[in-house]
């Protein structure tokens, strides 16, 4: 996996990236040792990240090679523009996802202030199967829907946030003017400590599948 780092320098942003795991190896190798990270930026190649370990005054330099960042996508997605949102418990849209027909490539949203309220469809080889979530749902904690809007999502692209929502207790989903989507999942560390973790994905354009 690739990190992506930002550091603002005399008012320019420097960017790069390099390979997570190689982090966490060097990391894991030297965790008793005290280290600090820095990083060397000259003007006309790619910076470099390194670490500095020390032990008994020995010190050693670990340098790790960076790459050229990817474009960083910017969703430009404001709070003031979201149409419609909820709050729900994380485990009844769990078990509505592990229920999804995947031989579709689409999942559609159906957010609204009057029935069905919020339902997902899928459209696949048994044809439109669909789940339907009632406001006053006891799995429903907060239910904000201003205008009804039906969008599809490719699910390819909604695979990634799996992950995030098997071990979240919260989930808020929001859908701006656009049809823009964001699944925010909270998540309680081994600590206590709660983190929010939160994916993006945009309307299909293409063709719509047949029903």
């Amino acid at each position: 996996m690739k990190q992506i780092v930002s550091t603002p320098e005399e008012g320019n942003v420097v960017r790069w990236r390099f390979l997570r795991n190689i982090l966490i190896t060097t990391t894991n190798i030297y965790w008793w040792l005290n280290w600090t990270m820095s990083a060397i930026c000259p003007i006309f190649s790619r910076p470099s990240t390194s670490k500095i370990l020390e032990e008994d005054g020995v010190l050693t330099d670990c340098s790790i090679k960076t790459m050229e960042p990817e474009e960083v996508l910017d969703f430009d997605f404001c709070t003031e523009n979201v149409v419609n949102k909820i709050i729900m418990k994380s485990e009844c849209l769990r078990e509505a996802f592990s229920e999804l027909d995947m031989t579709s490539s689409v999942l559609e949203f159906l957010l609204s202030p009057d029935p069905p309220y919020f339902r997902m469809s899928t459209f696949g080889n048994a044809g439109r199967t669909h789940s339907d979530f009632p406001r006053d749902s006891d799995m429903i904690e907060s239910f904000q829907c201003q205008a009804t809007q039906t969008n599809r999502y490719k699910i390819s692209l909604l695979k990634p946030s799996v992950k995030a929502l098997t071990i979240s207790s919260r989930v808020s989903i929001r859908v701006d003017k656009r049809g823009f989507l964001s699944l925010q999942f909270m998540i309680k560390n081994e600590d206590g400590q709660v983190c929010f973790v939160e994916f993006y994905c945009v309307p299909d354009e293409d063709e719509e599948p047949e029903e």
